[in-house]
């Protein structure tokens, strides 16, 4: 596999670092004299030497110049760093804010804001500007000129789920760019009591298993999660609450199957119950549609397999024009089958995407304008 220019740096003991970032995991984009890493590959586990690469901007040499959060994991998504999280005696949680991540660099003796996927602001420099002109220091390239520091977006402008009332931006963390070692979070606080802007609220984990800290996470309100760093702020893990993740797959329209598999992985009828009777509303509804779905795909399915077993012995012609009577997905469910592929998943799949983009719309605006 064919790799990037290695990227260069040296570590917080002064040892000189280098790491060859490969093509088709992380994408490289160009920009002046700058070039941004970004991940590619969503099926990609990373390694421990790859973390810093989840957003960073270094110069014609390799050198970093602008570096954001290391990759964090979810723990269903990464069980292993899950572990390490329960066992490591230095954690520290933050709250997850639901926004934009934005970093703040000295480069070339300018200072440059810029977002993960991008070397600039894009079309958020008008409203991020505006928030950064209250605190000036932030404008002075004299102010932590070896420091990337990282803050986050939110707006009531760009919701994603939660409703902010109000713009802001909110301190999460800070990294020595050359060495790409995070500051501790003492350090953010003390960035925070000098430039003004607040920092992410802490919290203190109950318990000392991710089921604890997801049970705390679930009273602490409307919030997404919390995230825990440790490793001197190398690795982190994110906490999402059950309550936004059920409203982040409702308000974006997650696929049936999806939803189902969020609501509870073996039992859709043993999904969590939850306050809001908007949203409970919503999720029996859905589940309900989801039922009828399943029996509509049943019925389909036996339909398929019987009609693909009677055309066995027909010719290639005969198996078109039976499919042509057909609408789809059954055509290509029919010609699959005919075929000997394994046709029958994409179309239960089909079903039940349907059945919830036909739910009435009316059943969602109620409960967008509650959430």
């Amino acid at each position: 596999m064919q790799s990037m220019p290695d990227l260069q740096w040296r570590d917080a003991r002064g040892k000189r670092r280098r790491l060859a970032v490969p093509r088709g995991v992380f994408r490289r984009e160009r920009g002046g004299a700058l070039t941004l890493i970004v991940p590619e590959n969503g099926r990609h586990r990373w390694s421990d030497a790859e973390l810093p690469l989840r957003s960073l901007a270094h110069d014609r040499n390799g050198t970093p110049v602008s570096v954001g959060l290391p990759k964090f994991f979810d723990p269903d998504v990464r069980p292993d760093h899950a572990e390490l999280a329960e066992r490591a005696d230095d954690r520290v949680a933050t709250i997850k804010m639901d926004g934009t991540l934005i970093i703040r660099a000295v480069v070339g003796g300018r200072v440059r804001w810029r977002t993960r996927s991008s070397l600039d602001l894009g079309d958020r420099s008008a409203d991020v500007m505006a928030l950064a002109s209250a605190y000036p220091l932030l404008a002075d390239p004299a102010y932590l000129p070896g420091i990337s520091v990282q803050f986050e977006h939110t707006t009531p402008a760009r919701r994603i789920v939660i409703a902010y009332p109000e713009p802001a931006l909110t301190l999460i963390g800070a990294t020595d760019t050359l060495t790409l070692t995070a500051l501790p979070w003492e350090e953010i606080g003390a960035i925070s009591a000098r430039t003004g802007v607040p920092a992410a609220a802490r919290v203190a984990l109950e318990g000392t298993t991710v089921e604890d800290w997801q049970a705390q996470v679930n009273e602490l309100g409307d919030i997404e999660g919390v995230v825990v760093r440790w490793d001197r702020g190398r690795r982190m893990l994110r906490v999402k609450s059950d309550d936004y993740r059920l409203r982040h797959a409702l308000r974006y329209d997650w696929p049936a199957a999806r939803l189902a598999a969020l609501l509870d992985r073996s039992d859709p009828q043993a999904h969590c119950r939850v306050e809001n009777p908007l949203l409970q509303q919503h999720l029996d509804t859905r589940l309900r549609a989801l039922q009828d779905a399943d029996a509509r795909y049943a019925q389909d399915a036996r339909r398929m397999v019987d009609q693909a077993a009677a055309l066995a012995g027909a010719t290639r012609r005969e198996h078109r024009s039976a499919a042509q009577q057909l609408g789809e997905p059954d055509a290509a469910t029919l010609m699959g089958l005919i075929a000997g592929r394994d046709a029958l998943p994409a179309l239960r799949a089909y079903h039940r995407n349907e059945c919830c983009a036909a739910l009435d719309a009316a059943t969602m605006s109620p409960l967008l304008k509650a959430r």
